[in-house]
């Protein structure tokens, strides 16, 4: 028998707060609009994202949308030996990556 862990960050965190942290580390306004699920997929597939990943990012998308992201774990820590990070540092951690990925 095989046991199932549940691997997740920290915290739980609303794509609200991820703007608001994301604003605060890259000192630039980052916007959640909020997207409906047809939206968020057809915006997804018309940046070039394939048709299958596509539809997992948006079953994902609503998923936590309706609130089962919510869960934290200690599975993580466990694994790692360690706490895992705060969203916030991950943030600071990558933020030249960021500001790349934002010029194009």
């Amino acid at each position: 028998m095989t046991s199932q862990n549940t691997l997740t960050g920290r915290e739980a965190i609303t794509y609200n707060e991820v703007a608001s942290i994301m604003s605060y580390v890259l000192n630039r306004p980052i916007i959640y609009r909020n997207p409906g699920v047809l939206e968020f997929r057809r915006t997804l597939i018309k940046r070039g994202t394939p048709k299958e990943f596509a539809n997992v990012m948006t079953m994902l998308y609503t998923m936590t949308k309706l609130g089962t992201a919510q869960l934290v774990t200690d599975d993580t820590e466990q694994l790692l030996g360690r706490k895992p990070i705060r969203f916030k540092q991950y943030v600071e951690d990558y933020k030249l990556q960021f500001r790349k990925e934002t010029k194009s």
